[in-house]
């Protein structure tokens, strides 16, 4: 029998973030010769994993954290299938207080760290630190603040970049068939976002930037969130609410991105940008805002200057402050000029789908993560 890996995750719902797609992505990724994978989640029912899962899901149906009375449901299940190793994507501390004393290993996704001041969040990690055999950082960046923070030892601490599943975005709908689905209008140009609407993915600034584009620009968010009510008062604000267009959370994306004649990425500080990756491989050029974050870091880079078109953003460390109408206005006019130009925009396009297939796709990290694996569970691959 092959050792068998637990992915434990929050909700089986897209809204819960790109934590989900990169705990689905690994479960594709990894050779079923080697691990076998299964999925838990420790709130509510089933979603859009269970459909298109070909490994097993478990549902804990926890209300929440506080749910102490079911908290040995996670116990049971484990001691029921005998799992070698706990895989983390989520926090979900309080099971690791429902399950000490029991034998398997354990790994945690580190997908962001921020400076938490609280006593309470020092001492969580403090915790982890003891109770972690291995944190996965999705970022060189990640694993150097984990290791100056003492959250972790350097061996414990491994990099493995996030991926995405590049097949699937192949052979994507027909733009005007995905703009029907979706509701959107059928002649204008769409520059979109997709993903979770809070206010550090940068939507203000999409909206902004409408008023520097041509009116047959439309800006078009396609995900839920906190922020979505805000976003809907500053295109108001704006005077652009005939030009925004809101498209709820999906559980299948490709619609979204085959709508698209460009991807907004505004985000003030984003850890990796997996929207990126998933619209390069949806062959839709990206364009933005760079801020903070390991997209674009020297020894691994997502982001190159000559696959997607972003604008450094003015005061990148400051994430609070909107961008200022120059750059908005410089940006606005390099989107015209590259939408225009057929020719570069292909040689871009092309680049960036090549780039991702050869060091973002699946083969790379199921290698990557189950060579983790074998390091946990001092397995010899010589």
């Amino acid at each position: 029998m092959v050792p068998k890996i637990l992915m434990l995750h929050y909700v089986d719902d897209p809204r819960s973030g790109g934590s989900l797609r990169v705990g689905e992505t690994i479960c594709r990724a990894v050779d079923p010769t080697r691990y076998e994978m299964h999925m838990c989640f420790a709130y509510r029912g089933p979603g859009p994993i269970a459909d298109r899962a070909t490994w097993p899901c478990h549902y804990l149906g926890l209300g929440s954290s506080r749910d102490v009375a079911h908290w040995g449901r996670i116990r049971r299940l484990i001691l029921q299938q005998r799992f070698d190793i706990l895989h983390y994507q989520d926090g979900l501390l309080w099971s690791q207080f429902a399950t000490v004393g029991l034998s398997p290993r354990r790994v945690m996704h580190v997908h962001i760290l921020t400076e938490g001041t609280r006593i309470r969040d020092r001492l969580a990690w403090r915790v982890l630190r003891h109770r972690i055999d291995k944190f996965i950082c999705i970022t060189r960046q990640i694993r150097e603040k984990m290791i100056e923070t003492g959250y972790a030892v350097s061996p414990q601490a491994h990099v493995v970049y996030n991926a995405i599943d590049f097949d699937w975005f192949q052979n994507p709908a027909d733009k005007q068939a995905a703009r029907k689905e979706l509701g959107l209008p059928s002649t204008c140009k769409l520059l979109g976002m997709v993903g979770r609407q809070v206010w550090w993915k940068g939507g203000e600034d999409l909206l902004r930037i409408l008023a520097f584009l041509p009116e047959n620009w439309h800006g078009v968010f396609v995900g839920a969130g906190v922020y979505h009510d805000e976003l809907k008062r500053i295109a108001m604000l704006c005077g652009v609410e005939k030009r925004a267009h809101f498209v709820q959370a999906l559980g299948d994306v490709r619609p979204a991105y085959a709508s698209l004649d460009a991807f907004g990425f505004f985000s003030r500080f984003e850890p990796f940008g997996l929207v990126i990756a998933e619209a390069m491989a949806s062959r839709v050029p990206v364009v933005g805002l760079s801020g903070e974050g390991g997209y674009a870091e020297n020894e691994y880079p997502l982001v190159t200057a000559d696959n997607a078109l972003l604008l450094p953003r003015a005061n990148p460390k400051d994430h609070g402050l909107p961008e200022s109408e120059e750059v908005l206005k410089r940006l606005a006019e390099k989107i015209v000029t590259l939408d225009s130009n057929g020719d570069e925009k292909f040689r871009m396009v092309e680049r960036a789908h090549r780039w991702v297939r050869e060091r973002f796709s699946l083969p790379i990290q199921g290698e990557r993560i189950a060579a983790t694996y074998d390091q946990v569970l001092g397995i010899s691959t010589a």
